[in-house]
């Protein structure tokens, strides 16, 4: 289990950090604006947390669900979530997030319940990584031909 909170960790910190930085410097470039600075990086620092606490739990869900990943060292848990965290930003920045989740998730759900739906769309790129997290460990677990403890790593 101290697995699966080490890399929800380190998914979370890294997926806010970088969502931070960004939002700071879109705020910068905005401040010849009518309101003031601190009430646009408020705005963006506040959209910024919601989008990576979706993500953050969503990644943190999937990975927990997979024995493959709890059995992985601190290690390997720690850099391939930094590694997830990223690749989820990335998706959030291309779109594929939200391509996914207008695929996904139907409009019934978004319009019945407008705040899971919203959910929903910021999850899947935590899902996404999740995803490809347990197929790592599974893989790695497959090329060993054993299960590794963490005395071994």
């Amino acid at each position: 289990m101290r697995s699966v909170i080490v890399g929800a960790l380190a998914y979370a910190a890294v997926i806010a950090s970088v969502s931070i930085f960004l939002a700071m410097v879109g705020v910068s470039e905005h401040l010849s604006s009518g309101s003031g600075p601190a009430d646009n990086w408020l705005t963006a620092a506040i959209i910024v947390f919601g989008v990576g606490i979706c993500s953050s739990i969503a990644f943190t869900f999937v990975t927990a669900c997979s024995p493959a990943w709890r059995r992985r060292s601190f290690r390997f848990v720690m850099l391939v979530g930094i590694a997830m965290a990223v690749l989820a930003f990335v998706f959030q920045l291309v779109g594929v997030g939200a391509l996914l989740s207008a695929i996904l998730i139907p409009t019934s759900i978004i319009r019945a319940a407008p705040k899971l739906g919203g959910f929903l769309a910021f999850a899947v790129p935590g899902v996404l990584g999740g995803l490809i997290a347990i197929g790592l460990a599974r893989r790695n677990e497959r090329s060993t031909g054993k299960v590794p403890t963490r005395e071994e790593n």
